[in-house]
């Protein structure tokens, strides 16, 4: 049994030029109904469809036309997780993917971004890192959690050949300490809060961040301390 739930906009919505257009599709009511508060309460004026199957996604979006973001589980019963991954980025190829799921193994992980999917959160994530994913993904960028990328990084050698030794992070342990809880999605005043810094304080870590690395920006800052450095492949660095 497949369910197409809209809900509707909140009000001044129809005078957009564009309506936001958000899909959620997990077999799990609790689930669905969960991410579909957090979205109405983030984005009031968006449209927020539910799917509990993966014919039911494919129904939202032939019908109501490519939606700006798919938040959807990997595992529903009646359709397998690559080919219907595939099947929506050759469809919908503007609409962002984002992959929420209980499977957080480092080669699912590996073996679905970026091709197949703009970010990946596992379901034990917290509601503060699921929508700084959810923001992350939206403004165009790659959410990859921590986690997995630490996981990635001690997965590396199985299975194929060593990987190369990555050249220092040209930073200090406190930077690395900001640089990690920026991964995690974490805003400056919790940051802070956590780090027992002031907001002050931190804002010069993540300039300081920046420059180091080359960078433009925070989501920027992350890619390149992983792809060039290796951000996570040793312990406390």
């Amino acid at each position: 049994m497949s369910a197409m739930m809209p809900h509707p906009a909140g009000a001044g919505a129809g005078q957009r030029t564009h309506r936001m257009r958000l899909i959620v599709a997990d077999d799990h009511e609790m689930v669905r109904l969960g991410l579909t508060l957090r979205l109405s309460q983030a984005y009031p004026d968006a449209e927020i469809v539910e799917a509990d199957c993966y014919r039911c996604l494919e129904g939202v979006y032939s019908e109501g036309g490519p939606p700006d973001l798919v938040i959807t589980d990997l595992k529903m019963p009646d359709g397998e997780w690559r080919r219907e991954l595939q099947m929506l980025r050759a469809r919908c190829p503007q609409t962002r993917v984002l992959v929420f799921s209980a499977l957080e193994s480092a080669q699912i992980v590996r073996s679905i971004l970026p091709d197949l999917a703009d970010g990946f959160i596992p379901k034990s994530a917290d509601g503060h890192t699921l929508m700084a994913a959810i923001r992350l993904v939206l403004d165009g960028g790659v959410y990859v959690p921590l986690t997995a990328l630490e996981s990635m990084h001690e997965e590396g050698g199985t299975g194929g050949p060593a990987p190369a030794a990555s050249p220092a992070l040209p930073l200090t342990p406190r930077q690395v300490d900001v640089l990690r809880m920026i991964a995690l999605g974490k805003a400056n005043k919790q940051i802070a809060y956590e780090l027992g810094l002031s907001v002050g304080t931190v804002k010069i870590h993540v300039s300081n961040i920046l420059d180091a690395l080359g960078a433009t920006n925070r989501t920027e800052a992350i890619a390149i301390a992983r792809d060039r450095y290796g951000l996570g492949s040793e312990p406390g660095t």
